[in-house]
């Protein structure tokens, strides 16, 4: 769903009108209220004060040489310098209206030409040489526009630009302008947008869409025959999937070129489902969708937006999952996965189109299931409070057994976990109580309490099937293994004696551990465990305990837990930590959740609902970001000087708080990335500042400064390093000229 940005969030006005991205990655917003540059954290605004003509911007366009064009409603045209960020005025002595016409679309040809399209003033051309020209509609011209007011203008890959307005659309030749009608009766033009295969869609003005065909001809779209709430009034974007992104009655649909889907809209401020009135949309360069409103301000989808699948719980929707909170879940040889959760429902999902078949709805009474398992068999073990659960799908019949015995260790609680060893005899473990093992059948085989065979009154946080084909045991003192002939639980040689809370195995013999903060690899020889290497702090693996592990096809480890999903990868020991900025409904892993289908997809439960992901799709972005040393300023007297872009750039005796304020502009999760600043001679080594990009000197002694700063991504890439040389100045009588006058007036006394 995607995320609404308004006033609120820094916004200078809800009505926003047009995009543009400059080369530095800065997506430029043109308002009611001002321009506006997003760099992901925050904005920066220009208004008449800071020497804009009009408040209201109309159009945006980013030239060839970086300026950005700015377009008003009653100032004319304008650029802003893309060095200084100096506003300049586009006046012409051939044509003083341009001073204070209204600017509703810009556009740049492959020749350098700038092209302006007018309200009520027709087209105007700026040539490379600064030269200016203006076409208007000419009575019984049909080589002349068709009328003066012109609402959009693009240009079409092959260099060719189009133009739209009230009295129709226009190709310009090189020469002149040659008609184009549409297919309907209505000629006069609402929008018009060119997709990422450069085809040109146009919207007339009573809501029909067309696009161009490969003969010149406007056609009508595919999604022609939709009614209700999936009839199409315009074409956004094509995103550069393929994905028709499309302003529909419902509000915002998606469309693979035949279907259409809504898409909710939810707003904060209004509490609810909006239907806004879309005015633009846009694909940022890291992959996110931009939709911007006259209405509600911006929504955007990050880049990663189709990522996680989730899958939540709706009372008055009876396709949803059944269980408001999904706590458990396990494979299945199916190829699905088992989920059931706080409505007592047991469900099998699909992975492959997230399809749900409702097996028992309750399991028994109204008890919450504990744990979660299917045996090689096909039988479905489910953990009850007090009691086990066989369930066997094909018959659709379930047994259930009490785990209370007659035998001395009365009062087993809830199983907590569940696991299936060589024999396919269920392992049951109970806090407080210990373990039972049963037979497929349900026949109590064997009970170990607590304190008794090697299991201690330790907290058990994973079990599960070892490489040794005995079972293992994961708790707060270290890592167990089953040894049938001593028949008792021995420690894992190697292993690390802390807490270990999730334990991983693959065919290889490598076994994972996650401690408290890190990641450990180890390989099992047959008798012990040989350290391979650590993932941890200085990875920036977080210091949490993780509560699921899963070991990927290509060797990659996934780890849920409190703070996100982390995924590790040994080769490269790159550590990504996945959030709610990344498209998950909530960050806290629900433990024992996490569980990887045959297919390789990936499940986990959150409390706001299941996420399912393709490990093989979640490749971190190995980009290097550019990095921006955005401002710098200092204090003289009471004053604050911006002396950013100076050169040389030298601070006087007396100056004080250098602020040096770096910029990587990213959409992406900017929240996790990070700064770091070294300046020679006066840093032992980099200083981290993390995301908020800022550095303060209150006073530095005079001498000659290297300043260095340093950017890194969510995915961990270290931009290339920024330098800032400046020098400080020393005290008027320490410097060369003040030494030489006090060695003179000392030779006079």
């Amino acid at each position: 769903m995607p995320v609404q940005l308004t006033v609120a969030d820094g916004l200078p006005s809800n009505t926003v009108n047009d995009f543009a991205e400059d080369k530095n990655g800065y997506l430029w917003l043109a308002t009611a209220d001002g321009l506006a540059r997003f760099d992901g954290r925050s904005y920066r605004i220009w208004r008449m004060e800071d020497g804009l003509t009009d408040n209201f911007v109309w159009a945006l366009k980013v030239d060839a040489d970086d300026g950005l064009w700015v377009g008003f409603d009653n100032g004319g045209v304008g650029v802003l310098d893309p060095k200084q960020r100096a506003f300049k005025r586009l006046e012409s002595a051939q044509f003083p209206e341009l001073r204070r016409i209204t600017v509703w679309a810009i556009a740049q040809t492959p020749d350098g030409d700038l092209w302006f399209g007018t309200a009520r003033n027709g087209l105007y051309r700026r040539r490379p040489d600064g030269r200016m020209q203006h076409f208007i509609s000419v009575a019984d011209d049909l080589h002349s526009l068709p009328g003066n007011n012109v609402n959009s203008l693009q240009v079409t890959p092959d260099g060719s630009l189009w133009i739209g307005g009230n009295s129709g659309v226009a190709r310009w030749t090189g020469k002149s302008f040659e008609r184009v009608r549409l297919a309907g009766g209505v000629q006069a033009v609402n929008g018009m947008r060119l997709d990422s295969h450069g085809i040109l869609w146009i919207t007339d003005t009573n809501y029909h869409l067309y696009q161009l065909n490969s003969r010149g001809q406007f056609v009508t779209q595919p999604w022609h025959k939709n009614e209700k709430d999936r009839r199409v009034l315009g074409m956004l974007l094509r995103d550069r999937f393929g994905r028709y992104w499309l302003d529909t009655m419902a509000g915002l649909g998606v469309s693979d070129g035949k279907n259409v889907v809504n898409v909710p809209i939810y707003s904060l401020s209004a509490h609810g489902l909006v239907k806004p009135s879309w005015s633009s949309a846009y694909q940022d360069r890291e992959g996110g969708l931009w939709f911007a409103s006259l209405n509600g301000g911006l929504w955007h989808l990050p880049p990663n937006w189709s990522t996680f699948a989730v899958l939540s719980y709706h009372a008055d929707d009876r396709q949803s999952i059944s269980n408001p909170i999904v706590n458990i879940s396990a494979v299945s040889a199916s190829g699905g996965m088992w989920i059931a959760g706080t409505r007592g429902v047991l469900e099998r999902l699909n992975p492959a189109n997230g399809a749900l078949e409702r097996h028992l709805q309750p399991i028994y009474e109204l008890r919450w299931p504990t744990s979660l398992i299917e045996s090689k068999n096909g039988y479905v073990w489910i953990g009850l409070p007090y009691s086990l659960v066989r369930y066997d799908p094909r018959t659709k019949q379930r047994k259930r057994w009490p785990l209370s015995t007659n035998s001395a260790s009365v009062g087993y609680d809830s199983p907590e976990r569940l696991a299936m060893d060589a024999q396919d005899r269920l392992w049951i473990y109970t806090t407080n109580t210990g373990l039972q093992i049963r037979d497929e059948e349900g026949r109590l085989i064997r009970e170990i309490a607590q304190g008794t065979h090697g299991l201690d009154t330790s907290n058990v946080y994973d079990l599960r099937l070892g490489p040794d084909g005995e079972m293992w045991l994961a708790s707060s003192t270290g890592l167990r293994r089953w040894d049938p002939k001593a028949n008792t639980f021995v420690t894992v040689q190697g292993a690390p004696s802390s807490a270990n809370y999730v334990v991983g195995f693959t065919d290889s013999g490598v076994v994972w551990i996650g401690l408290m903060g890190e990641l450990r690899r180890y390989l099992w020889d047959g008798t012990s465990l040989t350290h391979l290497d650590t993932i941890g702090g200085a990875q920036d693996f977080p210091m949490v305990a993780p509560n699921g592990l899963v070991v990927d096809a290509a060797g990659v480890a996934w780890v849920s837990s409190a703070r996100g999903l982390i995924r590790v990868d040994p080769a490269s020991k790159m550590v990504r930590i996945y959030g709610v900025h990344d498209g998950l409904p909530n960050q806290e892993f629900l433990g024992g959740t996490l569980v990887q289908a045959t297919g390789g997809q990936i499940l986990g439960g959150t409390p706001d609902g299941v996420v399912l992901f393709d490990p093989a799709q979640m490749r971190p972005n190995t980009r290097q970001p550019p990095l921006l040393i955005e401002r710098v300023g200092i204090r003289r007297g009471e004053r604050g000087l911006d002396v950013t872009g100076v050169e040389p750039l030298q601070l006087q005796d007396g100056d004080r708080d250098l602020h040096i304020v770096a910029r990587m502009p990213t959409f992406t999760n900017p929240e996790s990335t990070s700064y770091r600043f070294r300046l020679s001679g006066y840093d032992p080594d980099w200083i981290d500042v993390g995301p908020s990009g800022e550095r303060l000197f209150s006073r530095l002694p005079a001498g000659r400064y290297t300043l260095e700063v340093q950017g890194r991504t969510a995915d961990g890439i270290w931009s290339a390093s920024q330098t800032l040389r400046f020098q400080v100045l020393p005290a008027w009588w320490l410097s060369p000229w003040g030494l030489s006058l006090l060695a003179l007036l000392t030779l006079c006394v």
